[in-house]
Protein backbone atom coordinates (compact mmCIF):
# COMPACT_ATOMS: atom_id res chain seq x y z
CA UNK A 1 0.00 0.00 0.00
CA UNK A 2 1.42 3.34 -1.01
CA UNK A 3 1.06 6.11 1.57
CA UNK A 4 0.08 9.63 0.61
CA UNK A 5 3.03 12.00 0.17
CA UNK A 6 2.27 14.10 3.26
CA UNK A 7 2.52 10.96 5.51
CA UNK A 8 5.70 9.53 4.01
CA UNK A 9 7.96 11.98 5.87
CA UNK A 10 6.74 10.57 9.22
CA UNK A 11 7.84 7.03 8.49
CA UNK A 12 11.16 6.23 10.13
CA UNK A 13 13.47 4.26 7.93
CA UNK A 14 15.04 1.32 9.75
CA UNK A 15 18.77 1.58 10.32
CA UNK A 16 20.98 -0.93 8.61
CA UNK A 17 22.35 -3.38 11.13
CA UNK A 18 25.72 -4.35 9.69
CA UNK A 19 26.26 -7.06 12.27
CA UNK A 20 23.18 -8.88 11.06
CA UNK A 21 24.32 -8.35 7.46
CA UNK A 22 27.58 -10.14 8.30
CA UNK A 23 25.58 -13.07 9.67
CA UNK A 24 23.46 -13.04 6.51
CA UNK A 25 26.47 -13.75 4.36
CA UNK A 26 28.39 -10.62 3.46
CA UNK A 27 31.85 -11.97 2.79
CA UNK A 28 34.34 -10.74 5.33
CA UNK A 29 37.54 -12.33 6.57
CA UNK A 30 37.72 -11.90 10.31
CA UNK A 31 40.91 -12.02 12.38
CA UNK A 32 39.82 -15.32 13.94
CA UNK A 33 39.43 -16.86 10.48
CA UNK A 34 42.94 -15.79 9.50
CA UNK A 35 44.32 -17.15 12.78
CA UNK A 36 42.54 -20.47 12.27
CA UNK A 37 43.95 -20.70 8.75
CA UNK A 38 47.46 -20.11 10.13
CA UNK A 39 46.87 -22.72 12.81
CA UNK A 40 45.70 -25.33 10.30
CA UNK A 41 48.67 -24.59 8.03
CA UNK A 42 51.09 -25.00 10.93
CA UNK A 43 49.40 -28.17 12.20
CA UNK A 44 49.37 -29.72 8.73
CA UNK A 45 53.02 -28.88 8.16
CA UNK A 46 54.20 -30.45 11.41
CA UNK A 47 51.76 -33.36 11.74
CA UNK A 48 51.07 -34.74 8.28
CA UNK A 49 54.08 -37.06 8.20
CA UNK A 50 52.53 -39.21 10.95
CA UNK A 51 49.47 -40.10 8.86
CA UNK A 52 45.92 -39.27 9.76
CA UNK A 53 44.84 -36.00 11.28
CA UNK A 54 45.41 -36.64 14.98
CA UNK A 55 49.08 -35.59 15.10
CA UNK A 56 48.19 -32.34 13.35
CA UNK A 57 45.42 -31.75 15.90
CA UNK A 58 47.93 -32.31 18.71
CA UNK A 59 50.31 -29.79 17.13
CA UNK A 60 47.48 -27.23 16.88
CA UNK A 61 46.57 -27.81 20.54
CA UNK A 62 50.19 -27.36 21.65
CA UNK A 63 50.34 -24.01 19.85
CA UNK A 64 47.02 -22.86 21.32
CA UNK A 65 48.11 -23.96 24.82
CA UNK A 66 51.09 -21.64 24.44
CA UNK A 67 48.80 -18.79 23.35
CA UNK A 68 46.46 -19.35 26.30
CA UNK A 69 49.42 -19.30 28.71
CA UNK A 70 50.47 -15.88 27.44
CA UNK A 71 53.44 -16.76 25.24
CA UNK A 72 52.12 -14.20 22.74
CA UNK A 73 49.54 -13.92 20.01
CA UNK A 74 49.01 -16.87 17.71
CA UNK A 75 51.13 -15.21 15.02
CA UNK A 76 53.92 -14.55 17.56
CA UNK A 77 53.90 -18.13 18.87
CA UNK A 78 54.08 -19.56 15.35
CA UNK A 79 56.80 -17.11 14.33
CA UNK A 80 58.92 -17.90 17.42
CA UNK A 81 58.32 -21.66 17.25
CA UNK A 82 61.75 -22.52 15.75
CA UNK A 83 63.42 -21.18 18.92
CA UNK A 84 61.83 -23.95 21.00
CA UNK A 85 61.54 -26.65 18.33
CA UNK A 86 62.86 -30.12 18.99
CA UNK A 87 63.47 -31.07 15.37
CA UNK A 88 64.32 -29.37 12.11
CA UNK A 89 61.46 -27.52 10.48
CA UNK A 90 59.70 -29.80 7.94
CA UNK A 91 59.29 -28.64 4.37
CA UNK A 92 56.11 -26.73 3.61
CA UNK A 93 53.71 -28.45 1.29
CA UNK A 94 50.43 -27.26 -0.12
CA UNK A 95 47.78 -29.81 0.87
CA UNK A 96 45.33 -31.25 -1.60
CA UNK A 97 42.18 -29.36 -0.61
CA UNK A 98 39.96 -32.47 -0.67
CA UNK A 99 42.46 -34.82 0.96
CA UNK A 100 40.40 -36.51 3.72
CA UNK A 101 42.91 -35.89 6.54
CA UNK A 102 43.15 -32.21 5.62
CA UNK A 103 39.35 -31.87 5.51
CA UNK A 104 39.15 -33.49 8.94
CA UNK A 105 41.73 -31.00 10.20
CA UNK A 106 39.56 -28.15 8.93
CA UNK A 107 36.67 -29.60 10.93
CA UNK A 108 38.78 -29.89 14.09
CA UNK A 109 40.42 -26.44 14.10
CA UNK A 110 37.52 -24.75 15.91
CA UNK A 111 37.87 -27.02 18.95
CA UNK A 112 41.62 -26.48 19.12
CA UNK A 113 41.22 -22.74 18.67
CA UNK A 114 38.59 -22.19 21.34
CA UNK A 115 40.05 -24.73 23.78
CA UNK A 116 37.04 -27.06 23.87
CA UNK A 117 39.23 -29.95 22.64
CA UNK A 118 42.77 -30.50 23.82
CA UNK A 119 44.21 -33.60 22.23
CA UNK A 120 47.64 -32.73 23.66
CA UNK A 121 46.58 -33.04 27.33
CA UNK A 122 47.97 -29.60 28.11
CA UNK A 123 51.30 -30.12 26.34
CA UNK A 124 53.53 -27.19 25.43
CA UNK A 125 56.18 -29.03 23.40
CA UNK A 126 56.31 -31.88 20.90
CA UNK A 127 59.09 -33.80 19.22
CA UNK A 128 59.83 -36.76 17.00
CA UNK A 129 62.34 -38.90 18.86
CA UNK A 130 63.26 -40.73 15.64
CA UNK A 131 64.69 -37.50 14.17
CA UNK A 132 67.74 -35.55 15.38
CA UNK A 133 66.85 -33.49 18.46
CA UNK A 134 68.17 -29.99 19.05
CA UNK A 135 70.58 -29.44 21.92
CA UNK A 136 68.28 -26.81 23.44
CA UNK A 137 65.34 -29.23 23.50
CA UNK A 138 67.45 -32.07 24.89
CA UNK A 139 68.82 -30.06 27.82
CA UNK A 140 65.77 -27.93 28.64
CA UNK A 141 62.90 -30.36 28.03
CA UNK A 142 63.97 -34.00 27.77
CA UNK A 143 66.57 -33.89 30.56
CA UNK A 144 64.13 -32.08 32.89
CA UNK A 145 61.62 -34.90 33.27
CA UNK A 146 60.19 -33.49 36.52
CA UNK A 147 59.41 -30.10 34.98
CA UNK A 148 58.35 -31.38 31.57
CA UNK A 149 56.75 -34.83 31.78
CA UNK A 150 55.80 -36.71 28.64
CA UNK A 151 51.99 -36.64 28.57
CA UNK A 152 51.43 -38.72 25.45
CA UNK A 153 52.93 -40.28 22.38
CA UNK A 154 52.14 -41.70 18.99
CA UNK A 155 55.10 -44.02 18.42
CA UNK A 156 58.07 -41.66 17.97
CA UNK A 157 55.91 -38.50 18.13
CA UNK A 158 55.83 -37.36 21.76
CA UNK A 159 54.42 -34.34 23.54
CA UNK A 160 55.47 -32.78 26.82
CA UNK A 161 54.09 -30.32 29.39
Amino acid sequence: MLLPTHLRMYIIQPRVNYRSKIREGIDILRQDDWNKAQLVTFGWKHGKRYGGHLASCIVMCVIMNRVRLGWGSLADVIHKFPQTAANEEPESEVPQIWEPNFVRLLHEVEGSFDGSKDYSKGALYFCDTALPISEWFQTRILDEKQLHPCVGDMNSFRFYR
